[in-house]
């Protein structure tokens, strides 16, 4: 079976496009965004990419030539707009396969598909060659766990017992520690490293789809269902599935996933008989779940059965040695992404970064040596004047309040707070300066998603979009990427 990566950061159109390919006998893979895209070609094998042009965060032309840098790259088919006649040109002369008009039809995409792909084996005589990343329907491969020997040993020592059972895994960690690569990590060195390993972020389906995604329909089990239609367990079947971002899923849907890890049974939507489930469950959380069941959002029952073998990636501030050895990875790994030999750092930078809190933590870390690729001349080296702002004020934690007028509290902790008598202030242009400094802050110390901002600052999600626009607020401000990204 041919595995297909979708990127569009059109959720409708994306799931249509998924869906429909699914039906028609391929496995698909969906990246909301060109920056999600670009990940998932870095760690993953995909036969072919099916890539919208126009996207907010990085547009598919971008993300085509940045994926020509990859070791032995997918054929890309670009959907462009009707008549968009010069940015097709520029899509195939950027390398890409093919080019198709919306709306698309499926079966000439998958005909492009098909042909694509069978283009791209003669060209290079045969099936693909073996690559560094990993396949998403065989995690088999090159291990990508960095480390000192110090924190690495043991833990992949602990892994390598955990994956020769089946024993469901909870990974717990902060946003960006590597939860992903863990699982993956999991399923290489298990008997089922052969078999798919399917990865479900459980924060980016809508609550009413997530049924239907997780356990697929029959026909008829609501309007426009024409086909049977799998869902990620069936496409899961004999290897691992990952279930990321446990602690998003709403309360129904816990009770449908406990049914799952209890009897090893699910039932499609629209279906009257149940079916089996052969596969090896791992999850991962950046929540703490022990509250969540406290503050009644979590079940207890389900927290038990998933917390049966529970792994916990310490946060970066707690692996300095790590750093350098991080460093030097993802400065290869950048110069080949980017096409820029990446600057080495000198020693008082390293330390900087040793000293740095990372809320962000390795992903942070590796967006920095991107960056530092792109800003510091190849010949020179990486000085801390260098690095982003909130790394040289010596913590991301730390919002920039400069212009915003001070506030003093009485000692009397009834008291209102009172203003320092330095000049007048407009209350208004005040409370602004206040609230968008607030709002970085939270994106910088969620590393600039904006669904776990939003739920720091009790907002919703659109109301924290809107004010980032309104606020004219970057992603320069918090090192961020302007992206949800939840590994």
């Amino acid at each position: 079976m041919l595995n297909v990566l979708v990127i569009d950061d059109d959720k409708t159109l994306n799931a249509f496009l998924t869906r429909s390919l699914s039906r028609a006998g391929l496995a698909c893979t969906s990246a909301y965004g060109g920056l999600p895209g670009l990940e998932l070609l870095e760690r993953q094998v995909f036969d072919a990419v099916v890539c919208d042009v126009k996207m907010d965060d990085l547009d598919g032309l971008e993300v085509l030539k940045r994926a020509h840098g990859l070791e032995a790259p997918p054929p890309f088919i670009m959907i462009t707009a009707f008549g968009q006649v010069q940015t097709a040109v520029e899509a195939m002369k950027s390398g890409a396969e093919e080019y198709l008009e919306k709306p698309v039809e499926v079966d000439q995409l998958k005909a492009c598909i098909l042909a694509s792909v069978e283009r791209r084996q003669r060209q290079r005589g045969g099936p693909d060659r073996p690559s560094k990343r990993t396949s998403p329907t065989s995690p088999r491969g090159t291990s990508h766990l960095v480390g000192s020997k110090r924190w690495l040993d043991p833990f992949v020592g602990l892994l390598d017992r955990i994956a020769r059972t089946d024993t469901v895994v909870l990974i717990d960690g902060e946003t960006g520690t590597g939860k992903s690569a863990v699982a993956r990590e999991i399923a290489r060195r298990s008997r089922r490293a052969e078999k798919p390993f399917v990865e479900v972020n459980c924060g980016a389906i809508p609550a009413s789809l997530i049924e239907r995604e997780l356990f697929g329909n029959e026909q008829g089990a609501f309007t426009g269902a024409e086909k049977n239609s799998a869902g990620f367990v069936l496409h899961a079947e004999r290897g691992t599935l990952f279930l990321d971002e446990i602690g998003e899923l709403p309360l129904p849907e816990q009770t449908k996933l406990l049914s799952l890890l209890s009897e090893r049974t699910f039932t499609p939507l629209g279906a009257t008989q149940s079916k089996k489930a052969d596969v090896r469950f791992v999850a991962a959380t950046n929540r703490d779940l022990e509250q969540a069941v406290r503050d009644g959002v979590f079940r207890a029952d389900l927290y038990f059965r998933l917390n049966v073998m529970r792994l916990t990636i310490p946060p970066l501030r707690e692996r300095v040695d790590d750093i350098p050895i991080l460093v030097e990875h993802f400065r290869q790994r950048v110069t080949e992404r980017v096409g820029n030999p990446c600057p080495e750092f000198t020693s008082e930078a390293m330390n900087l970064l040793g000293r740095s809190k990372w809320p962000g933590n390795v992903r942070e870390l590796e967006n920095v040596v991107e960056r530092m690729a792109i800003l510091v001349e190849p010949t020179a080296k990486v000085t801390p004047a260098d690095l982003p702002g909130h790394l040289q004020r010596g913590s991301a934690h730390v919002p920039d309040t400069s212009g915003v007028p001070k506030v003093e509290a009485t000692e009397e902790a009834s008291a209102l707070p009172h203003l320092a008598p330095e000049e007048d202030i407009v209350l208004k242009e005040a409370v602004v300066a206040y609230e968008r400094a607030l709002i970085v802050d939270a994106l910088t110390q969620e590393f600039g998603n904006r669904t776990k901002a939003a739920r720091r600052l009790h907002l919703k999600r659109t109301t924290l979009i809107e004010k980032i626009g309104r606020f004219g607020i970057t992603p320069d401000e918090y090192g961020g990427t302007g992206a949800d990204d939840d590994d």
